[in-house]
């Protein structure tokens, strides 16, 4: 995202629609996340570069229904452009 407000804003919307399944939420900033792609000798999971990178876990007891509910958040956040880019990710 642009700008720690939009981070902050992420952080309501999510508590908000997720509730009961968040279990981490987690921000860096472009600094951290390149470092910490590069200390793991990874790719980059996303091509754009931002000013902060989010990550959301959830831990509910019906995997189908977390996804959805994840994805839910994710479509809405980009069709009210508070973020530009995301990835749904598993541990599969």
């Amino acid at each position: 995202c642009n700008s720690f407000d939009k981070v902050l804003q992420i952080f309501r919307e999510t508590k908000l629609k997720l509730g009961e399944i968040l279990s981490a939420f987690e921000f860096l900033d472009r600094a951290s996340f390149d470092i910490s792609v590069s200390h793991l000798a990874r790719d980059k999971p996303v091509d754009q570069d931002s000013p902060f990178y989010i990550l959301i876990e959830t831990s509910g007891s019906n995997e189908d229904h977390d996804e959805e509910k994840l994805s839910a958040l994710l479509e809405y956040l980009m069709e009210e452009s508070i973020v530009e880019n995301g990835i749904v990710a598993s541990d599969e």
